[in-house]
């Protein structure tokens, strides 16, 4: 759930961006377009719960967590010329549809403690996410810039 946490929050943040950036949403536009995520958590938690009901827990989390991972590797091909209703919208919502099957029901007694260390893990995923991903990007615009301001070694335009 750690990796997990990671994944999701970090995503958030370089979506916004991406948003708000290449296409130019305003703020605003780039939450709603946010939202197909809280569709496929509703619409896959109430599947997962029927199906938690009638298959062990690990039929439904496992292909759950491996759909998550297939949203988030549809998300990793974004490109300049990507569309939103084509590549991001459905990507979002198979990200989120298969993290609620991956959070399928679990024991019954231990539903609270298992609750909380679940969060716990997507919090500290999340920092060390973004801790990591800002220790990557910021030498890298450093150096475009610094490239950019000398006119060395980027295409004209």
């Amino acid at each position: 759930m750690l990796f997990v946490g990671a994944g999701l929050m970090g995503t958030f943040y370089l979506l916004a961006l991406y948003l708000q950036q290449v296409p130019g949403f305003n703020p605003l536009w780039a939450g709603i377009a946010s939202l197909p995520f809280s569709a496929g958590i509703i619409l896959g938690a109430g599947i997962s719960s029927k199906l938690a009901e009638r298959l062990a827990p690990r039929l439904v989390a496992g292909p759950g967590l491996l759909l998550g991972a297939l949203g988030m590797l549809w998300l990793s091909a974004l490109a300049v010329d990507s569309s939103y209703a084509m590549h991001v919208m459905p990507a979002l919502f198979v990200t989120s549809f298969g993290n609620a099957h991956g959070r399928s029901r679990r024991c019954q007694g231990r539903a609270g403690v298992a609750s909380a260390l679940v969060n716990m893990a997507q919090q500290i995923g999340a920092a060390r996410s973004c801790r990591a991903r800002e220790r990557l990007a910021f030498p890298v615009a450093v150096r475009h810039t610094r490239m950019k301001t000398l006119g060395v070694g980027l295409p004209p335009g």
